[in-house]
């Protein structure tokens, strides 16, 4: 595999398994996650994505199941949502709660760490189309859970699922990108489900990688990504994670203009991209290994999938 493969994809991949469309149950997922972890292709783990309240049993689930010498179960938690600011304020406190037991309990080695969290902005609180309200329930949030994670913890914010318009991505990552603090915070895109509509078009994709960008707010992209490049999977069109992640490599190298995003997140032909030992490539368009890692550490941050293992095994096929 080329190393520039590998300087686009390592710790790249966040296994969220237990959701739909997988819905493994949680030792089952846990136990896999762990096969891959010791296997040729762990390198590509990312953080194991539960429900906030799974955080116990995941935990004590950690305990017995090794993911190799010294590794470190890498933790990222769904708190619950809720349709106004003040009742999902309530239960985000509620999860803090939990969290905070769970962050408190045992001693001995590290084996096991809450490093983000993941939440959805309430409907009302996007329905002002402000920034600054955005902003102001990302601060509340963070007081919310001071007690119950690092205070570096990166925070993924999901927009409101019943509105993907332009003003609705321009109003969150706006509003994300002075939050400020010690807490790394992000926006968060769905790019597949259960439901065609859960699907969004190659225009927001990249219009996401755009604002982001443009406003250097971290990006992670969720759902339905568990193929390498864009193509049709029964009668659904699925987003593939190589496009966004070079798209987004060449698009935080100014090699593409802001308008020719679309083109490469929508790329359905795979030998439209190249890899070589230190520069990935799309249609003679280059990214240099530097700009890799650069994207992956400020931009695509990283994704998730309920199919790793389908990740890692159309990895190696590259």
């Amino acid at each position: 595999m080329q190393e520039s493969l590998k300087t686009l994809l390592k710790v790249a991949v966040d296994d969220a398994s237990v959701f739909p469309p997988a819905a493994m149950d949680l030792t089952g997922a846990m136990l896999a996650h762990a096969r891959i972890a010791r296997s040729d292709t762990g390198w590509m783990l990312g953080r194991f994505v539960v429900p906030v309240a799974r955080l116990p049993e995941s935990k004590s689930l950690a305990q017995e199941i090794s993911l190799g010498e010294d590794a470190v179960w890498r933790i990222s938690v769904i708190l619950g949502g809720g349709d106004n600011e003040v009742d999902v304020l309530g239960r985000i406190r509620t999860d803090g709660d939990i969290m905070a037991t769970v962050r408190a309990r045992g001693s001995g080695p590290r084996f096991f760490s809450v490093e983000a969290v993941e939440a959805r902005l309430p409907r009302d609180v996007q329905a002002t189309m402000k920034p600054e309200r955005a902003r102001s329930f990302c601060v509340r949030c963070v007081e919310a859970l001071e007690d119950a994670v690092p205070s570096s913890v990166d925070f993924f914010v999901e927009g409101s699922a019943e509105d993907d318009s332009e003003e609705a991505d321009r109003m969150l990552v706006e509003g994300l990108a002075e939050v400020g603090g010690s807490a790394r915070f992000g926006a968060k895109i769905r790019c597949g489900g259960t439901q065609p509509e859960s699907f969004p078009s190659v225009d927001r994709v990249a219009r996401m990688l755009v604002l982001c960008a443009r406003h250097g707010v971290p990006l992670k992209a969720t759902g339905g990504l568990h193929v390498p490049f864009r193509r049709m999977v029964g009668e659904q069109w699925h987003h593939g994670f190589v496009n966004l992640l070079v798209a987004a490599a060449l698009l935080q190298g100014n090699v593409l203009e802001d308008g020719e995003v679309a083109e490469c997140v929508g790329e359905k032909d795979p030998k439209a991209f190249s890899f070589g030992p230190d520069a990935a490539s799309w249609r003679g368009r280059r990214a240099p290994a530097a700009l890799l890692a650069k994207a992956r550490k400020q931009l695509l941050v990283v994704f998730g999938t309920a199919f790793p293992l389908r990740v890692a095994e159309g990895v190696e096929s590259l």
